[in-house]
């Protein structure tokens, strides 16, 4: 008799219990009080999901308690199911040699989806160069499955000899990647980011100036870029060139202050188009038209060149201190070359020097910035770890209170069933209440309208009598009216032919 009713107990399973294992036992009416509607108390002792419950926090907190138990009765078959599915990412990555995708994406964030997308690009292009080195640490703490994240490796059957319980860290060494990520800490452009992580204002701001730091770096990358695609030798050409113009501009002006007079009297006059000549005629004219005559002819006369004025410019022009002024030209030609080749090597060193301070300037600023963007990657990292672990004590919490809510729940469930049970009672009650009330009424009803019938049938047998009677008279009334216009017809053709008669006899 014991047994019976320990089995009896162990058999029996409440609301929470019946929703973990997805068992929907089959109720039991011949017991049961009946209801006025089958789902009045099947929706509540025997739900089909969580949604047939009422959705209050206490049906919260059964919901919750349902999934944690469920969470811990499939926990291990998870685990080995995503161990299974990372072993076969693997085997195929390493068959096809491309590299497996990383879980645990934001694709609501676009920023998170780029930065996933440009490291992605990074390390394909560093593991076709150089390869990829993995380092396997232990890890004291015991694995947590609520949050699985999978990284490649180099080697699969080193990660497949590692026991479930202690996985190592693998840290990644790349050419083009500066900084190194494990895979107990993932990068932060691959972590699944909170909700409510915008609202956070040193979070935002730590955003902020990696986002300024990532553009400073970019713009000294491409300074560096351009330093080093400046050539040396374009630069020296160029200056020497400037310094050679220089030069040559300052013999020019030379040249030109000495034969200016001589230059003056070959120069040739710009050619000039028929409406400059018409214009400077008509302006003469105008002029002459102002003026005297014998200022015109001063004039004129003025314009004329005086007498042996190009054979002094001769004299001049071909005299010995001017030849030997040319022949010192050609002397200093030689020095004015050797001093242009020891300024071009001056100026060759002294490029070659600004450009390597400079590269050398750029790389150390470049260098400033990716480890500030270290520590600032750090920072963010510990910020979030600090987060999600606060969110991972307050959802213990949560989830602690509303268990032990749920657990509390189950006696007002009772007192639900019990007070479904009497409204369904009173319900009943007034359920046959209002059909008697119905059929009175539809006595009534039917009653008042034979009645109605009765006296509409008298009325219409009255209304049709009238109308005969109205129908008699009317064709009375058109009788006489008829013998009244025959009569009134017959006198006037009576009168008609008398008149007729009488003015015969008047004309015989």
């Amino acid at each position: 008799m014991h047994n019976a009713q320990a089995s009896s107990k162990r058999t029996f399973m409440n609301v929470y219990e019946r929703l973990s294992t997805g068992i929907l036992r089959p109720p039991n009416l011949s017991t049961r009080t009946p209801f006025l509607s089958e789902s009045g108390g099947r929706g509540l002792m025997y739900p089909r999901c969580a949604m047939d419950l009422p959705q209050t926090k206490a049906s919260m907190a059964k919901v919750a308690y349902c999934r944690q138990l469920l969470w811990k009765k499939h926990q291990s078959d998870l685990a080995e199911k995503m161990e299974r599915r990372r072993r076969q990412d693997l085997q195929s990555a390493r068959k096809t040699g491309s590299v497996p995708a990383l879980s645990a994406i934001n694709f609501a964030d676009p920023d998170a989806v780029s930065r996933s997308a440009t490291a992605f690009k990074n390390r394909k292009k560093v593991l076709k160069k150089n390869g990829v080195a993995g380092i396997v640490k232990e890890r004291s703490t015991p694995a947590n499955f609520e949050c699985i994240e999978e990284l490649p490796s180099k080697n699969d059957e080193d990660c497949e000899n590692i026991p479930a319980g202690l996985e190592g860290s693998i840290v990644i060494h790349s050419s083009s990647d500066y900084f190194t990520h494990s895979r107990s800490e993932p990068p932060l452009s691959e972590l699944v980011l909170p909700d409510d992580i915008d609202i956070d204002d040193a979070w935002r701001a730590m955003t902020e100036e990696e986002e300024s730091l990532v553009q400073e770096e970019e713009s000294l990358k491409k300074e560096i870029e351009e330093e080093e695609s400046i050539s040396i030798d374009e630069e020296l050409k160029r200056q020497v060139a400037a310094e050679a113009a220089a030069l040559e501009q300052l013999e020019t002006e030379h040249k030109c202050e000495e034969t200016a007079e001589a230059e003056s009297c070959n120069n040739k006059k710009t050619p000039m188009t028929w409406q400059d000549v018409v214009n400077n005629w008509k302006r003469e004219m105008e002029e002459y038209a102002s003026i005297s005559w014998g200022e015109i002819v001063e004039r004129e006369i003025t314009r004329y060149r005086k007498p042996g004025e190009f054979v002094e410019r001769h004299e001049k022009l071909s005299s010995p201190s001017r030849k030997s002024f040319v022949s010192r030209n050609t002397e200093n030609a030689t020095e004015r070359h050797k001093e242009r080749q020891r300024r071009a090597e001056e100026l060759r060193q002294m490029l070659q020097k600004q450009k390597a301070e400079r590269l050398k300037e750029l790389s150390n600023k470049v260098e400033e910035v990716r480890r500030k963007r270290a520590e600032l990657s750090e920072r963010k990292l510990e910020h979030l770890q600090m987060r999600m672990a606060k969110a991972e004590e307050n959802r213990q919490k949560n989830i602690e209170e509303k268990v032990k809510k749920a657990r509390d729940d189950d006696v007002k469930v009772m007192e639900v069933q019990f007070i479904n049970t009497i409204g369904a009672d009173n319900m009943r009650h007034d359920v046959m209440v209002r059909s008697q009330e119905w059929e009175q009424r539809v006595q009534t009803i039917a009653n008042e309208r034979a009645r109605k019938n009765e006296e509409k049938a008298a009325k219409e047998a009255a209304a049709e009598e009238r109308r005969k009677i109205a129908a008699n008279q009317r064709r009375q009334k058109m009788r006489e009216k008829f013998e009244k216009h025959e009569l009134f017809e017959a006198q006037r053709n009576e009168q008609e032919r008398e008149r007729s008669e009488a003015v015969r006899e008047r004309n015989k």
